[in-house]
């Protein structure tokens, strides 16, 4: 590097490997000194990065990046570093990355971001921040109003505090923050909050990305409604509360590819409730592992009255060893497709383990893998329709191979109106494998039972009424009035006619007709046949 004083200067090179050719200033003929240390005001100076065609002067090298360590910060794990990493984090944000070195373990006392909030932070977290868990805090150590920050890095932030507990010695959580914009949380890990590790409310296009999620009080969540707000990759262990997901008005977000265990709870969830009246919509749960839970691994439900979720996709997750499965309720247009669901342990309240209430109204289950579930218990089924509408179950392969047997059949519960069960493999079930009470709306059809006597070519809901025709005189008409079969038995000279729109074909004197609704059966006779209609 170049020095400003100097004359000359026969090279320039990266730092610490200086050196300076002063023979014009001492009178040598070319002796070379090494750099050793600068006094002085050098911001002027210039350093070359290797590899680089453009010195840049020590002033502007310096304005990408500060340390904390710059600002006071002295990271033993006694002193309290919280005013050096305030002012760190106050004078950085939206000028250059500020980075808190792996080698720091800071303590600290109070939140970490100015009460009005911060646009632009990039802030590096590759050493620890403990909180003194000696002093108490009732707010968290991120604050609200974080736009366009990004806070990533392979370092710890330990709120010290056991999970669930709510003392007024405890900090509440990490990121307890509201009306965020653009805030990006990224790699670091998470742990020991007594309230939320995470809680953003009111926000919008937000991203929690790579993030350990490790013992919270409460929820780690999206709450208070928003849009664009996701969990990408995050590991989640043992939330004292609801698992992670959605609470109350979020629409055009998601969870994906995350890993959710230890929750005294569910697992992945979407809810709303008096506190958060607002439904979901247009929620993405893609990819997950949802496994050890106390409750269901991924539940959609609402604690409202009249405020249903929509548009939410359940798709590709495995979900085993959770007290249930899939619950779906109080959603409106739901998805729940190519999950995998094994070994999960019988919840009375939802003794499925694809659970569709009442309040679930245009639901596909689709294409899922259920095995080997219902565990602790002989009473619970593979899906199971709690009064279930307007609800497509196909292509499901549900089955119980254990030695001893948990599942008492592989589909159950009662359909309320227009279901239509097709194409789903069951078998391996204790009683019978569908169990399920139809209405007179609902088909079931080809189904396959590969344990328990093979194709099942139809059944549709309660047996069919028959309809008698009240046969007139001769040359009398009978109009269909769905698809069907019109049966003809005795008679005499019975001739019979079909029209079809705009044609009519002579059909002679068949035992059956097979119809379409609108059809017209014409018929002739010296002595009248008995004639019914079996619906289709």
């Amino acid at each position: 590097f170049s020095v400003a004083d100097a004359t000359t200067a026969s090279e320039a090179l990266p730092l610490g490997q200086a050196r300076a050719n002063f023979a014009a200033i001492n009178g040598s003929s070319s002796q070379d000194f090494a750099v050793k240390s600068l006094t002085g005001d050098v911001s002027a100076a210039t350093a070359l990065a290797t590899g680089a065609t453009m010195a840049l002067s020590l002033a502007a090298r310096f304005s990408y990046a500060k340390y904390t360590t710059e600002y006071g910060a002295v990271g033993d794990g006694s002193t309290d570093d919280t005013n050096a990493i305030l002012k760190a984090i106050t004078d950085c944000a939206g000028v250059c990355e500020l980075i808190h070195p792996a080698n720091l373990n800071s303590l600290i006392s109070a939140q970490i971001t100015p009460s009005g909030g911060l646009n632009g932070l990039t802030f590096k977290i590759d050493g620890n921040i403990t909180f003194n868990s000696a002093t108490p805090i009732q707010n968290s150590i991120f604050g609200s109003s974080l736009t366009n920050c990004l806070i990533h890095g392979n370092g710890i932030i330990n709120c010290n505090a056991p999970s669930g507990n709510t003392s007024t010695t405890s900090v509440r959580g990490v990121f307890n923050s509201d009306n965020c914009i653009g805030l990006v949380v990224k790699d670091l890990t998470l742990k020991n909050s007594a309230n939320w590790l995470f809680n953003v409310t009111n926000s919008n296009d937000c991203y929690a990305i790579g993030v350990k999620f490790i013992n919270s009080g409460n929820s780690v969540e999206y709450a208070a409604s928003g849009y664009n707000c996701w969990f990408i990759d995050c590991l989640i262990n043992g939330v004292n509360d609801l698992g992670c997901g959605f609470y109350g008005g979020f629409t055009n977000s998601g969870i994906l590819g995350c890993y959710m265990t230890g929750g005294v709870s569910n697992g992945l969830f979407v809810y709303n409730d008096n506190a958060q009246p607002a439904a979901c919509s247009n929620i993405l749960i893609i990819g997950n592992i949802s496994t050890g839970n106390s409750g269901p691994g991924i539940q959609i439900t609402k604690g409202y009255p009249n405020n249903n979720h929509s548009g939410i996709v359940v798709s590709g997750n495995q979900i085993n060893k959770n007290k249930g499965g899939i619950v779906v309720d109080g959603v409106f247009g739901c998805v729940v497709s190519a999950n995998m669901l094994t070994q999960n342990t019988y919840n009375s309240v939802q003794p499925g383990d694809i659970w569709v209430n009442s309040d679930a109204q245009a639901v596909s289950v689709t294409g899922n893998f259920v095995f080997n579930s219902q565990l602790g218990s002989t009473s619970g089924f593979g899906i199971f329709l709690a009064s279930a509408n307007q609800v497509l179950i196909s292509n499901n392969y549900v089955y119980d191979d254990q030695a001893t047997k948990t599942m008492q059949g592989c589909i159950g519960g009662v359909s309320l109106s227009a279901c239509f069960v097709t194409a789903n493999y069951w078998g391996g079930a204790i009683g019978a494998v569908d169990q399920v009470t139809y209405d007179a709306s609902s088909v079931v059809i080809n189904n396959f039972q590969p344990f328990n006597g093979g194709l099942v070519s139809k059944q549709s809901g309660p047996p069919p009424s028959v309809q008698v025709i009240s046969v007139g005189a001769s040359n009398s008409t009978y109009t269909a009035p769905g698809p069907g079969t019109v049966f003809v038995q005795g008679g005499a000279s019975v001739l019979l006619y079909i029209t079809r729109g705009s044609n009519q074909l002579n059909l002679g004197t068949p035992s059956s007709i097979p119809v379409q609704q609108g059809d017209v059966v014409t018929y002739t006779y010296t002595t009248a046949p008995v004639m019914e209609f079996f619906p289709a």
